[in-house]
């Protein structure tokens, strides 16, 4: 029963996360260190739980601080420093995972070059692992390829059409072209995936107020 302790603390950070609940995502990670010790999926979760914290406070020096620990919890798990022993799964863990959420550091940081060389070897490393591809569509939205994002979004999506990231990407890129009304037909289909997710508020008012400019230039 202990062995599932790691996984259960991880299952309800995710969902934390999910739910934009970051604050309370750290302090689950930080307690799943403490009672189930610092295992390659603690590690990386609490990684994921601060990079997302990081992202969401307005105070640039304790971001930094966030990240810095991510880091050094990415780096560890890419050199193999963790105890316990491996399996195919937890390989993901050692390779493409770290490698992908180092990518997000390194956007945070304004390093693009740096963070679509993350994307692109954790997708060299594991095909199949669709957030190298989200990372990449968020780079090429950042440098203006709209076309170029939504494209990837929706490789994804037929990879694997569960890829929440990859709908609200889809849906973000669409907005930015002016489909509004295929922006809609996605942000109906997360919300159908999940009704509580905090983009949907942001991205239906996006929408709406592309559509009234519509109206108004008619």
């Amino acid at each position: 029963l202990l062995g599932y302790v790691p996984e259960l603390f991880c299952l309800y950070a995710n969902a934390l996360l999910a739910a934009d609940r970051v604050a309370e995502a750290v302090q689950v990670t930080e307690e799943a260190q403490r009672i189930a010790g610092d295992g390659p999926l603690v590690r990386y979760t609490h990684a994921r739980a601060l990079v997302a914290r990081a992202g969401s406070i307005g105070d640039a020096q304790e971001a930094d601080a966030l990240l810095t620990i991510a880091t050094s919890h990415l780096h560890t798990l890419l050199r193999g420093d963790v105890g316990g022993g491996r399996s195919a799964i937890s390989e993901r863990y050692y390779g493409p995972y770290p490698e992908v959420l180092l990518g997000y550091v390194d956007l945070a940081h304004g390093d693009v070059d740096a963070a679509r060389e993350r994307f692109r070897t954790a997708m060299r490393a594991c095909p199949e692992y669709t957030a190298s591809l989200t990372g990449l569509a968020r780079i090429a939205r950042t440098e203006g390829r709209v076309h170029d994002a939504l494209q990837i979004c929706m490789k994804v999506i037929a990879v694997d059409p569960r890829d929440v990231d990859a709908w609200i990407g889809g849906a973000e890129a669409q907005i930015d072209l002016g489909f509004d009304d295929n922006a809609r037909s996605w942000v109906a289909r997360l919300e159908q995936a999940m009704p509580e997710h905090p983009a949907l508020g942001s991205l239906t008012e996006r929408i709406t107020n592309g559509e009234t400019r519509a109206q108004a230039g008619s």
